[in-house]
């Protein structure tokens, strides 16, 4: 089975919901983020703050090409990682991509009162950078609103019934 790649923006829920969806699709489950950590013994927003954006990139691109040809699996990308290194075309090409779209103002709901987010300190850096990924979050194979928290069962069944299909191709 294809794996199936989450994206969107820090807060929208791509570990929540894909630790969900990978239960009830029986599969494996991964979070690039945590997958950092583990390789490079330090978060990614600490990447960030000591040696910058680009050096978490750089990792972020030479993980995903080590685990690109992953079979069944649903994995939730770091916000960033789609958007450098044509690493979006990469995701489409092997698997099948979900964007998870929130608005800028439920995005800083979620982040706000989250201080390890270099990123994203205030609302208009997160409605700026919602701004410059989008165009590239769009090119996903599905595009999933995430405007109601009491829908996640119900978005979980949706994405399942969409996907296990898609996946099996």
């Amino acid at each position: 089975m294809k794996p199936i790649f989450l994206i969107g923006m820090p807060g929208s829920g791509k570990s929540t919901i894909g630790k969900e969806l990978a239960k009830k699709m029986e599969l494996d489950f991964l979070d690039t983020d945590n997958e950092i950590t583990r390789i490079s013994g330090r978060t990614p927003e600490q990447i960030i703050e000591e040696e910058g954006e680009g050096r978490l990139r750089v990792l972020e691109s030479e993980f995903l090409n080590q685990m690109i040809e992953s079979k069944n699996i649903v994995v939730s990308t770091g916000g960033g990682l789609p958007i450098f290194n044509e690493n979006m075309s990469k995701l489409n090409r092997v698997g099948v991509t979900v964007y998870l779209k929130c608005t800028a103002e439920l995005l800083w709901e979620r982040l706000r009162n989250d201080r390890k987010r270099p990123l994203s300190r205030t609302y208009e850096e997160v409605k700026s950078m919602l701004e410059k990924r989008e165009s590239i979050y769009l090119k996903a194979s599905y595009h999933v609103n995430i405007d109601d928290e009491n829908q996640i069962g119900n978005l979980i069944q949706g994405l399942y019934e969409s996907l296990r299909d898609q996946c099996a191709k």
